[in-house]
């Protein structure tokens, strides 16, 4: 994303503001697990695709109650103020902004999961997103339970080459669920200093070896009953 000097820290750190601009993320799939998106903003325009899981509603997916999903496709495929719907020169828009994202050509595929959503909800955005055909898979919600049935997801996407990628929370406490899985990425900030993944704080599920010859599997976490059941994710940021 094309932004103002001081924003760009995060591209640094990922080092994602080396890219050519010619890397445009034209032929990658991306399920965009989050709270729906609005689609009638000019710089996602080119978001045409998605779910409304939560709501049931044919265009449900093209509104965005807390803005938090809109931020992370504008991130992800933000279209930049140029020429017609923004394809062209990436110069700044109407309101002196450009929001130009990583990967403007990616097909993304909106998963509208929250608010109100739970784990059952979770788990049919991974399976639509996996239907889909999709490289990767962002999931902008945390819950401090965890679900075995979300992890059995997650790791039938690692085993099929597509990445899940997750927010680490905004309580600054323990790594929300499920990017406190060891099957998924988990993505965060903290303000001040960056902190090594080694010093995160980890999650009870976690992976332990089979026998010899079997795949790795997960050791079941002790949740309260409560969280096994189908439990609200709470929206984290990235």
């Amino acid at each position: 994303m094309r932004c103002r000097r001081e924003d760009r820290l995060g591209q640094r750190a990922m080092g994602l503001d080396r890219l050519p601009a010619t890397w445009r993320g034209h032929g990658v799939k991306v399920a965009l697990v989050d709270s729906g998106v609005a689609s009638g903003h000019r710089q996602l325009g080119g978001i045409t695709r998605g779910i409304d899981i939560v709501g049931r509603s044919e265009r449900g997916w093209q509104s965005d109650e807390t803005g938090h999903g809109s931020h992370g496709a504008g991130i992800i495929a933000g279209l930049g103020a140029g020429l017609g719907a923004g394809r062209g020169a990436d110069g700044p828009s109407s309101e002196g902004i450009t929001l130009r994202g990583f990967a403007p050509d990616a097909e993304v595929h909106v998963c509208r999961i929250f608010p109100g959503g739970r784990f059952s909800d979770l788990i049919r955005a991974i399976d639509y997103g996996l239907a889909q055909g999709v490289d990767l898979i962002t999931l902008g919600a945390g819950s401090p339970h965890g679900s075995q049935i979300v992890e059995r997801r997650i790791a039938l996407a690692k085993q099929l080459g597509v990445a899940c990628v997750a927010a680490a929370g905004n309580s600054a406490g323990p790594v929300a669920y499920p990017a406190a899985s060891p099957m998924s990425w988990r993505c965060g900030a903290r303000p001040g200093r960056r902190v090594p993944a080694r010093q995160l704080p980890r999650h009870p599920v976690d992976r332990r070896p089979g026998r010899r010859g079997e795949r790795r599997r997960v050791r079941r976490a002790p949740f309260p009953a409560t969280a096994r059941r189908s439990t609200s994710p709470r929206p984290a940021s990235r």
